[in-house]
């Protein structure tokens, strides 16, 4: 059962445009408990109609591996976080 992890019903009220994506707070999956960032993307017709939504979910180890390979920046901080404050990854 997916639903509880779907940003689908946020991402498809908060506008009628499908210009951005929509950046779920992460959430632990169901078969692994890993955290997971689910990633939505509104997608319309030529008339502004709804036709539906495209999620990539992200498990957040994914984003540490990267951030821990950057090594040509020690003394800097790297963060991911979501446009409500929500910090994702320091």
């Amino acid at each position: 059962m997916l639903s509880p992890f779907l940003p689908t019903r946020n991402a498809k009220s908060q506008n009628n445009d499908d210009k951005g994506i929509y950046v779920g707070k992460p959430v632990a999956d169901h078969t692994k408990g890993l955290e997971t960032i689910f990633f939505a993307k509104r997608i319309n017709d030529s008339n502004n109609a709804f036709l539906g939504v495209i999620l990539v979910g992200v498990r957040v180890t994914y984003f540490q591996h990267i951030y821990n390979s950057i090594t040509s920046f020690p003394d800097q901080t790297f963060l991911l976080l979501r446009t409500d404050g929500t910090v994702i990854l320091r």
